[in-house]
C-alpha cells in the first residue's frame, strides 16, 4: 500500500490511490492545472460518490488531464500531466465538497485534534467538525 507519507503522533495515514481519487473532484480545477481553463471538450468524470470506490483513480486523473488539456500529437506527447496533477492541490480554496467522501471526513476528523495541539491560537483549540 503506497503511503502519502508516514503516520506518526503529527500526522494520519493516507494513501496516494485515495488523494488522486479525491483530486478529480472538481472539472474546473483539472482545466485550470492542464493549462486550459476556458477548454469545453468533455472530461467525463466520474461521480462524486464513486469517486472512493474507482479501482485505478490514477490513471483517471491522468486521462483528464491529457484530454483538458486540449493538445494533440507532439505538444501532448510532452504535457507533463504528472506536474499539472501537483497543480489541481495548489489551486483549489475549497474542498468542502468531498466532505459527502467518508475517507474525507475521517481525515478531517483526524487532523482537526493535531492541528488544536500544535495551534498557539486558543480558538483552534475548540474546532469542530459539521454535525459534531
Amino acid at each position: 500500500m503506497a503511503m502519502l507519507f508516514e503516520p506518526s503522533a503529527h500526522s494520519p495515514k493516507m494513501r496516494w490511490s485515495r488523494l488522486e481519487a479525491w483530486l478529480l473532484f472538481d472539472e474546473r480545477l483539472i482545466r485550470a492545472a492542464a493549462g486550459n481553463e476556458n477548454g469545453n471538450l468533455p472530461l467525463l468524470l466520474p461521480p462524486l460518490k464513486k469517486l472512493e470506490s474507482l479501482p485505478d483513480p490514477k490513471s483517471i486523473l491522468i486521462a483528464a488531464l491529457r484530454e483538458a488539456s486540449g493538445l494533440t500529437g507532439r505538444r501532448l506527447a510532452r504535457f507533463n500531466a504528472l506536474a499539472a496533477r501537483a497543480r489541481i492541490s495548489d489551486l483549489a480554496s475549497d474542498f468542502a465538497p468531498l466532505r459527502v467522501l467518508p475517507s474525507f471526513q475521517q481525515l478531517e476528523a483526524s487532523l482537526i485534534p493535531i492541528i488544536a495541539r500544535l495551534s498557539p491560537v486558543p480558538a483552534l483549540n475548540s474546532v469542530k467538525l459539521d454535525g459534531e
